[in-house]
């Protein structure tokens, strides 16, 4: 298809990590269009800590991600007293970002900058 197509030349990158330790946290993922197509999607991304807990973006889908445009996707934790990380960078995981191409996502597992 022509989606399919385009897609082979889509890719996306995290360029950072934020996160604050503790209980009623917050996260913050910036993300950049690094391939060639434009109308591009984030549909999903979520913030993995050690222990499993998962995380999702409160600010997606994002439409109309164009190539070479960055943006930053936000994390807050879903209750009050729940954390996304208790000790930061030590409970830290790992961050998935997905797109609607299909194969097309970015995954970070290095050091998160902790605030």
């Amino acid at each position: 298809t022509a989606q399919a197509a385009d897609c082979t030349s889509a890719n996306v990158v995290i360029e950072d990590v934020f996160l604050a330790a503790g209980f009623n946290t917050t996260g913050r993922v910036i993300v950049r269009n690094a391939g060639l197509l434009d109308n591009m999607q984030l549909v999903s991304a979520q913030i993995y800590n050690r222990t499993g807990g998962n995380f999702s973006a409160s600010s997606l889908p994002i439409s109309n991600f164009n190539r070479g445009n960055v943006t930053t996707l936000s994390f807050s934790t879903p209750a009050a007293g729940s954390t996304i990380v208790t000790a930061c960078p030590s409970d830290f995981s790992r961050v998935l970002v997905s797109t609607n191409c299909g194969g097309i996502s970015a995954e970070f597992t290095g050091t998160p900058k902790c605030f």
